[in-house]
Formats: C-alpha cells, structure tokens, sequence
C-alpha cells in the first residue's frame, strides 16, 4: 500500500513521464541552455526545425573537430553519423537550446536507443574587426594578420583580422551501432563530400546534410 492519496500517487507518477530518454536531467538542468550541434534536417532550413525553432537560438555554424562517418537513409533522408576514425568533418549548427527542451530532442533521437548525446568540440571561425583614426595604428602590431581599409575623408582606418579558428564544446547526437545493424547500413549512403572555396588546412573537405531532400517550403 502507498501511504499517499490518489493525488500524490498520479504527481509521483508522472514525475518520469516524457523523460525516459534524458536520464541526465538532473544535471542539464543546472544550466538554463545547452549548446546543441545539429547536422540533419533539424537545422534551420530543413523540415523538423518547427521542433526547436520556438525553444532555441541559433549560434552559428561550424564543423566537426572530430571526422564522422555520416550516412544519410534513402527513404526519408534521415542522418545518421557515426563516430569513428575514418570519415569527415561534419558541417552544421550551433544552437542554444533551453534545458526544459531537452527532453523534446531526446525523444526525436531515442537517445541511448537509436542514438547517444555525447559531448563535441566544434570548429567555428571569427574575425577580429577594429576600428581607429588614421594615425594610430600602433597597437596593431601584436593583432593577427589581416586587412586594413583606409577611408581619408572620414580619417578612418578599419582593420579586419585573417579568418581565426576557435574551439567550442556543444552536445551531439551521434547514431549507435547497437542499433543501426548491418542490415539497416543497406539503407544508408554517404552524401558527396564537399570543398571549401578557399584553400584551408583545418578543412580539405567535409560532409553536408543534403539540403535539397527536406529543405522547408517557402512560406508566402
């Protein structure tokens, strides 16, 4: 016999309900947001975006430290990246998610089922940009290489920094091999790598979520 009410019995019950994929809760809720890599069709131009659009921020963009072994289903396009030693840098967003969201996202993904959120570092890169008077341009020498426009009828000079790489930690859901058997690998191609326009040595190619599969319809 419980020694409460019905009313306590249905609260004490219900406190697990819609987080058996986010075991962790307890600790993602010491922070308010989480930084979340997405690379599938949960990005902002894709179809499931409606999933976090009202709950998050977008960062940014940047790319995988670590390469991934990216498949992509030819039925519905899902993606499904594997961590391994071969394979590419994966191409995605940061977005900042709130923590009571979380559990949305682990249930999409069937965390620790299909899928495992597990911790990431990402590449994203930034640009130093300043602006000075003509004259007093002294303070440039310890700045990284860059450009610097001179504008003489405003006595003006902006600098623009050489493209810098920073390292960010995020969550990624990353596909378990427990469960994508050999049979389901049948189903899954790897999309055409890509090169970036510039020559970069941090990035030579990488993997991209195919937009054209479930890019969202404009909307008028």
């Amino acid at each position: 016999m419980w020694p409460f009410d019905r009313g306590k019995k249905a609260f004490i019950r219900g406190l697990g309900k819609g987080t058996s994929f986010t075991k962790d809760m307890p600790v993602l809720e010491q922070q308010h947001h989480h930084l979340v890599f997405l690379y599938d069709d949960m990005m902002r131009p894709h179809k499931n975006y409606e999933l976090i659009k009202d709950n998050s921020v977008k960062v940014g963009r940047g790319f995988t430290q670590q390469p991934f072994d990216l498949r992509i289903t030819k039925h519905n396009a899902k993606a499904v990246a594997f961590i391994g030693n071969e394979g590419l840098k994966l191409k995605g967003e940061l977005h900042a998610v709130q923590t009571r969201h979380m559990p949305i996202l682990d249930n999409h993904y069937k965390n620790g089922v299909e899928f495992a959120r597990v911790p990431v570092n990402i590449l994203v890169t930034d640009r130093n940009h300043q602006l000075m008077s003509i004259g007093n341009e002294e303070f440039l020498r310890n700045f990284p290489k860059g450009m610097i426009r001179t504008v003489p009828e405003l006595g003006l000079r902006h600098y623009v920094s050489n493209q810098v790489v920073c390292v960010i930690s995020a969550k990624m859901y990353v596909g378990l091999k427990s469960h994508w058997n050999d049979e389901d690998h049948n189903l899954l191609r790897r999309p055409i790598p890509e090169f970036p326009k510039d020559n970069i040595v941090w990035l030579p190619k990488y993997y991209r979520y195919p937009i054209e599969r479930n890019k969202c319809p404009s909307r008028k």
